[in-house]
């Protein structure tokens, strides 16, 4: 049983009477009453357009949620990607894109890892080629991207005693999102500072969400070289500056768990570097990550 079933088993979601739909209970009322309450209809559900290509479309939608007016995200995949087409084609089981992605929010809201909280999972059913789907999640508000966060936080040059520690601080905190994400067995596949969200919290401290997980796997014994690609997507991703080399071995430690850096994590550490490198020669002729991820 998926982890979407066993939460619905326990009364957190329900069913719509379009079977096709699966709602946190709460959201039930406020999507009918929206008239999002089947798959075709959050496929073409109208509001502010954040994405569309050829794979995947998102926009934002305000309507009368629990308690009061809340924005909602609907991402909707009008067809699998290619890898996934093809895997179906030839009797390979694959979830949907919406589908993993509901799974893996659901399965880091029980760790306590933040990320978008699920609202609603709408999919054909069965597991033949082409099956469309749909993953509504809540507003997280009052957020930045951690890569556009940073360089406004932290000016270039010496920053006062306040500003470098509250820099430390959110270094502790990204290695420490890292470390009970991989720790927890899961690797995301595009872990860019552009899908980590970042709220200023007093402390200083803050809070941080990990988004677009609709690649993120989990597995009980996960590849090293998965580890390495993510951390390589963090660094390639890390303004510098204000990302200084001592905040990068900073982090380090702390991922790892060390006080001092051994054989061990200086051989990840040259992994890293090498994934890092070779990611900066692909993007120079790709282009920004912003233009197309």
């Amino acid at each position: 049983m998926s982890q979407a079933d066993e939460a619905t088993t326990r009364g957190s979601f329900v069913r719509l009477p379009d079977a096709r739909v699966l709602v946190r209970r709460e959201w039930e009322v406020p999507l009918v009453r929206a008239r999002l309450d089947t798959l075709e209809r959050l496929l073409d559900a109208p509001g502010e357009v954040f994405k569309k290509n050829s794979r995947r479309s998102v926009v934002r939608i305000e309507i009368a949620g629990p308690g009061a007016p809340r924005r909602i995200y609907v991402k909707a995949h009008p067809s699998p990607p290619a890898p996934r087409l093809v895997a179906r084609l030839f009797g390979r089981a694959s979830p949907t894109p919406a589908r993993r992605e509901w799974e893996n929010l659901v399965h880091l809201e029980r760790l306590g890892i933040r990320s978008m909280s699920p609202v609603a999972l709408a999919e054909e059913p069965g597991d033949g080629p082409g099956r469309r789907s749909v993953l509504v999640t809540e507003e997280i508000e009052g957020v930045s991207r951690v890569e556009d966060f940073m360089p406004g936080k932290y000016p270039p040059g010496r920053l006062s005693r306040d500003l470098a520690r509250s820099k430390r601080r959110l270094v502790e905190r990204l290695a420490e999102l890292a470390r009970r994400f991989h720790g927890a067995g899961f690797f995301h596949k595009d872990f860019y500072l552009g899908h980590v969200l970042v709220r200023e919290e007093p402390g200083p401290d803050f809070a941080l969400w990990l988004i677009d997980l609709q690649r993120t796997e989990r597995r009980e014994r996960p590849c090293v070289r998965w580890f390495v690609k993510d951390l390589a997507q963090m660094l390639y991703t890390a303004p510098t500056p204000p990302v200084s080399a001592a905040d990068k071995v900073r982090f380090l430690r702390l991922y790892r768990g060390v006080r001092r850096l051994g054989p061990a994590e200086r051989g990840l550490t040259r992994r890293v570097l090498a994934k890092w490198r070779r990611m900066v020669r692909r993007f120079e002729r790709k282009g920004p990550i912003r233009d197309w991820r």
